[in-house]
């Protein structure tokens, strides 16, 4: 269901809520779709619905993170993500592995607990250790790991760094401190602001405060310091209550530092009527006499004035509070993009924190990045924006957004299968061309691997901007999976993939996953035929259609591998076929022999189809359709 309805401002944005009710559905993949009608314009919002057959599945606040340091530096500032159990009512084990690609073993990780629930994760803090590493960029990952089914999960690590006598700008966190109030109160407890400082020599720092409402109801100390060589420094922000009335009122905290480099932290100080039960903290319920009217987010990782690399990951985390003391725990927050990089939905932390990873695929100069926070009852909103700078990365590889489709279709927005021959889209995916010239298929070309829930697809070939690729047979279904790309050293954030039972695509001529079908037709002779407009099907001719995606087979086949000659995988899942609208007879669906990847229908073209040239050809499995093509039928 969805609510919201009315006007959308000039350059503004009008927020709806969706909601998804799972109640009664069997364990599957559902798709569905959202329309939005406003004047001429008709937008489209496709929907994907996964229940799984298993409740527990892993989640993770982050899907990467980024160290930066300098050569003989320090440490950079330790950095963690919380492990969730998304799907259950109870508490799930996890090991945490840390591995690297090159430079040694730099990267650890140690998680506390080891466990997951619904609402108290586990915390997984990552740890760096640059001693004796040279100046350049190195690649790690974080694994995730759990007895369910969309497990393994990993957050992909960068760390840069410098060269000795280059700069690195010094770390602030939190950028953004938000304290609640009431009313006739005086000073609230502190709150540190921490300044890791990872270059080789000391850093001076000065403060100033400015007030968008208010004036000098906060105070911050140390006003001035120094950061030693690779250490760190606290900065103590306390804001005054005493005179002001009941509101939000917003401030921010400017470090200007010696190196003419600076950082902003914004502060949100909410005061609410006098209630004797209140308590600062992340806890909601804070003033019963008190009626919302918006909500007041804040970043808190990623502050304003931010500097950014494209293909890397950054950890964005913002705190979002209402006008009466409450934090938002169950509505949603959504990060956009000045650059026209795709929305990124923030997990909740359940405690008023909304976390998650920005990978920048378009490049500009300079961006703004907007939240816009949202709760469904009472119905509240608010935004907030900060802007900064974006640098090009032109040699790390990034995955498109929904970027891995079926290469019989090219259709986004939809689920893949157990078997699918893919295609996965992006930037940098390879050096030059490379190919697989003989079964099995290689899982690396080049320098090219593709991983998908921990397992290196066989690749058909890789070019810088795509990689056709074979899924195994045995991933499970009904579930969210990760992709990573690793292009030499450098690897990918993970790109989620909805993996269904089945997810059929008929292979077109024209390779767009549009038009005319690749159908070959069987007279009752046995004679065989290429059809098309001039050598069309007629009824009781049996219609070969070739696609991808048709899921599971048995007996089994390894993915990469030449189905045999001899023996038949058929599909486990039931296959109809319909042309021209009739249903027609399946004699055979499955893998076809000789071939890695691709499989075969064989179905009987009814006598109730029309003649055309263009007769509507759909294939359905597990609940499913195919794009329609089209396939030429003559009467007999």
């Amino acid at each position: 269901t969805v609510t919201g309805s009315g006007s959308v401002p000039s350059f503004g944005t009008t927020p709806l809520a969706v909601t998804i009710n799972p109640s009664g559905l069997a364990p599957g993949t559902y798709a569905g779709n959202i329309t939005i009608t406003a004047g001429q314009t008709t937008l489209n919002v496709p929907v994907i619905l996964t229940v799984s057959g298993a409740r527990d599945q892993l989640q993770l606040s982050q899907s990467g993170l980024r160290f930066q340091t300098v050569a003989n530096g320090g440490r950079p500032a330790n950095q963690s993500f919380a492990v969730f159990n998304a799907g259950g009512s109870g508490s799930i084990v996890f090991t945490t592995t840390a591995s690297t690609v090159s430079g040694g073993n730099w990267l650890t990780a140690a998680a506390s607990p080891s466990t997951a629930g619904p609402t108290s994760p586990g915390i997984v803090t990552v740890s760096i250790n640059p001693s004796g590493l040279a100046a350049g960029d190195y690649y790690g990952q974080v694994r995730i790991a759990a007895n369910v089914d969309n497990s393994p999960q990993t957050v992909s690590i960068v760390l840069s760094v410098a060269a000795a006598g280059v700069p690195v700008r010094a770390s602030v966190l939190p950028t953004g401190l938000v304290f609640v109030g009431q009313v006739g109160g005086t000073t609230l407890p502190i709150k540190p602001v921490t300044v890791s400082n990872p270059n080789p020599s000391a850093l001076t720092y000065s403060t100033a405060k400015f007030y968008t409402n208010g004036n000098n109801w906060f105070n911050a100390t140390p006003a001035t310091g120094t950061v030693a060589a690779a250490g760190s420094a606290t900065i103590n922000v306390q804001p005054n209550v005493a005179g002001l009335a009941a509101g939000i009122y917003l401030g921010e905290l400017r470090l200007l530092f010696g190196d003419n480099t600076d950082a902003r932290v914004q502060i949100v100080l909410v005061v609410t009527s006098s209630s004797s039960n209140q308590q600062e903290g992340l806890s909601a319920g804070r003033d019963a006499n008190c009626t919302p009217t918006k909500l007041q987010p804040v970043f808190t990782q990623l502050g304003s004035n931010f500097g950014v690399v494209a293909a890397w990951p950054v950890p964005i985390e913002l705190v979002t509070v209402d006008d009466c003391g409450n934090f938002l725990t169950n509505g949603s927050v959504v990060a956009t993009f000045s650059t026209g990089d795709p929305p990124l939905s923030l997990l909740s932390l359940r405690d008023g924190r909304f976390s998650g990873t920005w990978q920048a695929r378009k490049v500009a100069s300079s961006v703004t990045i907007t939240a816009a926070a949202q709760q469904a009852s009472p119905a509240l909103s608010g935004s907030t924006s900060i802007g900064g700078a974006l640098t090009a990365n032109p040699k790390v590889p990034t995955v498109a957004a929904g970027g891995m489709v079926s290469a019989a279709s090219y259709a986004g927005n939809q689920p893949l299968a157990p078997g699918s021959f893919v295609s996965i889209f992006g930037a940098n995916l390879s050096n030059g061309l490379n190919q697989s010239k003989t079964l099995p298929l290689a899982t690396q070309l080049g320098t090219t691997q593709a991983v998908l829930a921990g397992k290196a697809l066989p690749l058909q070939f890789a070019v810088d901007g795509q990689i056709n690729a074979i899924l195994p047979y045995d991933i499970p279904v009904n579930t969210t999976l990760q992709l990573v790309v690793s292009n030499g050293p450098a690897l990918s954030l993970p790109e989620p993939v909805v993996i269904a039972s089945a997810q059929p695509a008929v292979f077109t001529k024209d390779l767009s996953g549009k038009g005319a079908g690749i159908v070959v037709g069987v007279k009752p002779s046995g004679a065989q035929y290429l059809v098309h407009t001039g050598s069309a099907l007629v009824p009781g001719d049996v219609a070969i259609i070739y696609c991808a995606g048709l899921g599971p087979v048995n007996p089994p086949v390894v993915a990469g591998t030449a189905t045999p000659l001899t023996t038949l995988s058929p599909t486990t899942n039931p296959v109809t076929v319909s042309i021209g609208g009739q249903n027609a007879q399946v004699l055979f669906a499955g893998l076809a022999p000789g071939f890695a990847g691709l499989y075969q229908i064989n179905a009987v073209v009814p006598s109730g189809v029309t003649a055309a040239p263009d007769s509507p050809l759909v294939i359905t499995v597990a609940g499913q359709k195919s794009t329609t093509v089209t396939v030429a039928v003559a009467a007999k």
